[in-house]
């Protein structure tokens, strides 16, 4: 089961490093390897950055929120092999355009946090001047796989359809039965949300032939999103994913 060669990510995270002197380039200097936490790190731990949280069980058990958003990319990227932060950005930017573009100073702070939590690791530091390489650890793919299986918050516009993108692109962490649960989960966001259209169409305030069709043009668009689903987990429960 490889959903990442099937919606071509292996195309966006094979880009050209950045050159030297670049503002990625700039971020991907990585201060997080300094006292990252790891054995044998440099210098005393970094503070925990603005905004890192650390999940307990009942949090996992919660919807997925905004916050948890770049934590699922940094794990989904990383576990799919592609471990500098100019490729964890790059990859990040381009999963779930346009509603989601995080900074580079999010990501890398996401991945501080994970180093810190010991979710990640430093594999090897290359040669002057190159990317560390990052490694996720066992505790880094439990949480991945905790994260997909958190439900999907209903009426979350923009959030909804990011977490709902970055779900799909790492299903291949999950087993297949816990992919086809991640599925139903979406598509049954998706149907909520369509009922909810529907009642709001025969009691629109703005009246007139105009609200109505662009409201019908929703409808439609979340009913292919859902038979879409409903192919990918049939795929999925064939194995042909």
């Amino acid at each position: 089961m490889n959903i990442i060669r099937n919606i071509r990510l292996q195309s966006i995270l094979t880009e050209a490093e950045p050159a030297a002197g670049s503002t990625l380039a700039a971020e991907a200097a990585c201060p997080w390897v300094e006292g990252s936490g790891r054995p044998g790190g440099r210098g005393a731990p970094p503070r925990k950055p603005a905004g890192a949280t650390s999940k307990t069980a009942s949090d996992l058990a919660s919807d997925l929120e905004p916050s948890d958003l770049a934590t699922l990319a940094v794990l989904g990227i990383v576990n799919e092999g592609f471990s500098t932060l100019s490729q964890v950005v790059s990859a990040a930017r381009s999963l779930a355009r346009p509603d989601w573009q995080p900074t580079g100073d999010m990501l890398a702070g996401a991945v501080q946090a994970a180093l810190q939590e010991g979710l990640l690791t430093i594999r090897q530091e290359t040669e002057r001047g190159g990317e560390p390489r990052l490694e996720i650890l066992r505790a880094g793919t439990i949480r991945l796989q905790a994260l997909l299986r958190q439900p999907l918050a209903q009426g979350r516009g923009s959030i909804g359809r990011t977490a709902a993108a970055l779900k799909i692109c790492f299903l291949g962490a999950l087993d297949r039965k816990r992919g086809c649960e991640v599925i139903e989960d979406l598509s049954c966001s998706y149907r909520a949300e369509l009922e909810a259209l529907r009642h709001g169409r025969g009691s629109c305030p703005a009246g007139g032939a105009f609200p109505c069709r662009w409201i019908d043009r929703e409808i439609e668009r979340i009913e292919q999103e859902v038979a879409w689903l409903e192919c990918l987990q049939a795929d999925l429960r064939r194995g042909a994913a």
